[in-house]
């Protein structure tokens, strides 16, 4: 049995317009995220109080955001830049961009870079890279 991506998600790639907004929807993106990653209290404080009770849900949920995040960026980066090397050179920016904000990250008070997340990042890049891939590859101009 073959898993294909939903008809309306495979046409998405076909429209003309869709690989400008990707990039229009990349950069905020990024900017956002790279300013929350260097902020000395990324989660508002009605959210940070609401998950206060469980220090364990509050890392499993920051460790899914890291991830699924660099997975949407690389997935918006891998439409909108030209095939082949460009694909690339975006991929390894937002590889880079991890490293980048997790150095960031120990001159920020409160917080503190770590290995782990560069590589939870670069997992939800992969990820963000093959699911784009496999909807691209299983999608027929509509």
């Amino acid at each position: 049995m073959t898993i294909t991506p939903p008809l309306f998600v495979r046409t998405l790639f076909h429209r003309p317009w869709f690989s400008t907004a990707a990039a229009v929807v990349f950069w905020p993106l990024l900017t956002l995220w790279t300013w929350k990653l260097l902020e000395s209290n990324p989660l508002p404080e009605q959210l940070n109080d609401a998950l206060s009770t469980s220090d364990l849900l509050k890392l499993i949920l920051a460790k899914c955001l890291h991830a699924g995040v660099y997975g949407v960026l690389a997935g918006l980066a891998w439409v909108w830049a030209p095939r082949g090397r460009w694909q690339l050179v975006a991929i390894g920016f937002l590889i880079l961009h991890g490293i980048g904000t997790e150095i960031g990250q120990t001159y920020v008070p409160g917080r503190h870079g770590s290995p782990i997340d560069v590589l939870i990042d670069w997992t939800g890049i992969a990820i963000g890279v093959v699911v784009t891939r496999w909807i691209k590859r299983d999608s027929t101009p509509a």
